[in-house]
């Protein structure tokens, strides 16, 4: 499965529209969906930032296991609080609905 098949397996599983999440990430809903369709490849950043988002391992985006648990799962020493402090309204009321979303799956 390449990395444009597995982002857009993540974000319909998660019911998200391709829109909102471009959003989420700051990305242009051109630039993501040209990294679903493989006409692009993320950088590494944002490879890191995608991982985080679904909560799967970047090494599971880029091909290398098969398993997409994250190395940090398990440990909750690694799990911070998300600051949201000087981020604006609309971004932070969209990850309060994408919130929802994943505690519902």
């Amino acid at each position: 499965m390449t990395i444009g098949e597995k982002l857009r397996e993540l974000r319909l599983s998660k019911n998200l529209k391709l829109a909102n999440l471009a959003k989420v990430i700051n990305r242009s809903y051109q630039a993501y969906s040209q990294y679903e369709l493989d006409k692009r490849q993320p950088s590494i950043d944002m490879v890191i930032i995608i991982a985080r988002f679904y909560g799967v391992s970047s090494d599971y985006l880029l091909g290398l296991t098969d398993d997409p648990t994250p190395y940090y799962l398990g440990k909750p020493e690694n799990l911070k609080e998300l600051n949201v402090t000087g981020m604006p309204k609309d971004k932070i009321d969209l990850l309060v609905e994408i919130t929802k979303i994943f505690k519902k799956v």
